[in-house]
């Protein structure tokens, strides 16, 4: 029995050395993958759902399911990856077989095939060239690379800062997520080509301020120069864009220049309707993403925008398109919770409204899929902007002066989490998007006496316009008799 046992240990020391060499060799094998690529694929079974949280408040979680959750490591996250002992598997890269790189400027304008970035700057610039007086090119800022994030301004009157909404439309902050990066540029040719014969593009154009940034990160999608050859998730420093963001529930983080850069712009024009587009699953994913035990104000009417957005490509798409979780729709904590990304940041810190479109599965689109993307998404993505033309829209003013009034805008029992809106400080305009039914507003401003408006009523694409005037308070030192001198 002695010598049994002696077998038997003996067996579990082999096993376990050969299960240990096992590993190591695959960690080895993930690390060369990651030094070759800049990123890597590993899938783990599903962990439940408190263990993924933490998950990805570490990783950059790429897709989720009730069976295993997929996550991109880079060379900042491999090595506490590995640490964790998690039981994973590879899993492919992005397949970059789908990736036809245009052989001339004009291939690129067919849209049918992906542009160099040297094509992708010079088709920026033709918009402005060909449309002088409908758009304006502009630049977000420089990557860590040198490399432009362009932006494109249309409107009427672009040369101006308009007293008009202004929305924006931004793709491809992950590199290697490339459909939304041909559509956005397909966006701005239609609308420019479009203006002086479709009245409903006449109608955005000339009420709104459009912006449209295609590439947020040229680094990770043109990595290795001016060919799309071997694009990466990440930005030149290894970190997810969409996990860079400040969150009101985790620590600082080491903000990257995009992030800065990005951060300033949205601060600048502080968007009324904002949406960025991903690749990877195929739905509309609204807030919040960093909490899944409560839900924005607004929670009805994101879901309605976001269910017209896909019911709306149901219409056109071949069946089965845009269908995961609720037919195409999820609020994003539902899905699986992250932090830092962009969506919550402009919907929390900065009063915007904001969701994330995942538009393929793929994560490299293949040309051959480019055009079936554009006319299944074409008029979803016009509706969308659209919606910042509904809802109640006005000025709020000094009844004394007529000056602008920069106030806040609540609806009293209603609004939580950072909801309200404000209004212009150098305009006194105001937007507030709303589902349609009567509403109350209340108006605050420093100086003045609150202003209550009652059973506002917004209907279904309609606007609502009121102009609000506001009464300054009169201070009493100023209207009394004082016996003696006071000091103020």
């Amino acid at each position: 029995m002695r010598h049994i046992n002696i077998i038997l240990f003996s067996v579990c020391l082999l096993s376990t050395a050969l299960l240990q060499a096992q590993e190591e060799a695959r960690d080895d094998e993930l690390r060369r993958i990651i030094r070759e690529n800049q990123q890597a694929e590993v899938e783990i079974p599903f962990p439940g759902r408190g263990e993924l949280k933490r998950i990805s408040s570490d990783f950059s979680i790429s897709s989720v399911d009730e069976k295993k959750v997929s996550i991109r490591l880079s060379p900042l996250t491999a090595d506490l990856f590995i640490s964790r002992n998690y039981d994973y598997s590879m899993a492919g890269l992005p397949a970059r077989k789908g990736i036809l790189s245009s052989a001339s400027f004009g291939e690129a304008l067919s849209w049918n095939v992906y542009p160099t970035y040297l094509q992708y700057d010079s088709i920026m610039r033709s918009f402005q060239s060909r449309f002088p007086e409908l758009c304006h090119l502009d630049t977000i800022g420089l990557t860590n690379y040198g490399k432009q994030v362009l932006v494109l301004k249309i409107s009427d009157n672009h040369g101006a800062d308009e007293d008009e909404p202004e929305v924006f439309y931004t793709s491809s902050m992950h590199g290697d997520e490339t459909g939304g990066f041909i559509l956005m540029l397909r966006l701005c040719d239609y609308i420019l080509a479009n203006y002086s014969t479709s009245s409903r593009i006449r109608n955005l154009v000339d009420n709104l301020e459009i912006w449209i940034n295609p590439l947020a990160n040229p680094d990770g999608m043109y990595r290795t120069g001016n060919l799309m050859s071997n694009p990466t998730r990440f930005n030149a420093y290894g970190y997810d864009l969409n996990r860079n963001f400040p969150d009101p529930l985790v620590a600082s983080v080491t903000l990257q220049k995009e992030t800065v850069d990005m951060m300033k712009f949205l601060a600048e024009r502080r968007f009324v309707l904002s949406a960025n587009f991903h690749s990877g699953s195929e739905v509309v994913n609204y807030p919040w993403d960093r909490w899944l035990e409560k839900k924005h104000a607004d929670d009805l009417w994101f879901y309605l925008i976001s269910r017209a957005y896909a019911d709306t490509v149901h219409a056109w798409a071949t069946p089965g398109y845009m269908t995961e979780l609720d037919n195409g729709v999820t609020r994003g904590a539902v899905w699986y919770v992250i932090t830092g990304g962009r969506q919550d940041y402009v919907t929390w810190d900065l009063r915007g409204r904001e969701v994330t479109i995942e538009l393929d599965n793929d994560f490299i689109t293949p040309v051959s899929q480019l055009e079936s993307l554009w006319q299944w998404n074409y008029r979803s993505l016009l509706s969308y902007i659209e919606n910042a033309l509904f809802g109640i829209h006005g000025h709020v003013e000094d009844a004394l002066t007529g000056n602008p009034v920069p106030a806040v805008i609540s609806i009293p029992g209603y609004d939580k989490d950072n909801s309200q809106v404000y209004s212009d400080s150098l305009t006194g305009r105001y937007t507030r998007l709303l589902n349609p039914q009567a509403w109350t507003l209340k108006f605050s401003a420093a100086g003045y006496l609150d202003t209550t408006i009652y059973n506002i009523p917004v209907f279904a694409g309609q606007r609502t316009l009121l102009d609000v005037r506001m009464v300054p308070l009169v201070n009493a030192i100023d209207t009394t008799n004082p016996v003696e001198p006071v000091l103020y």
